[in-house]
């Protein structure tokens, strides 16, 4: 891990009353209905994806297009790798 990465799960991602926003699959689907600009998603999924990814780019992240879940913050140069145990 070098701290620069983040995941974020459409759990945590709410409309105005809380209700969860459809982003078309779940959080960690490893399928090809999973990649930002997948078409086979609902067209509310794709301009949800797409809010997510221009919100976080505008902040200096990158996303990796198979995962519309996964952002990189880039650094140059990048910083050292840690290799903690997580528990809980």
């Amino acid at each position: 891990s070098r701290g620069t990465t983040v995941d974020i799960g459409a759990e945590a991602l709410v409309d105005g009353v809380a209700v969860p926003l459809d982003f078309g699959t779940p959080f960690d689907t490893f399928a090809p209905e999973s990649a930002t600009a997948n078409e086979a998603v609902s067209e509310a999924a794709r301009r949800n994806r797409l809010s997510l990814m221009f919100l976080l780019e505008a902040e200096g992240f990158a996303n990796y297009r198979k995962e519309w879940w996964h952002f990189t913050l880039p650094t140059d140069p990048a910083p050292p790798s840690w290799d903690y145990p997580i528990t809980e």
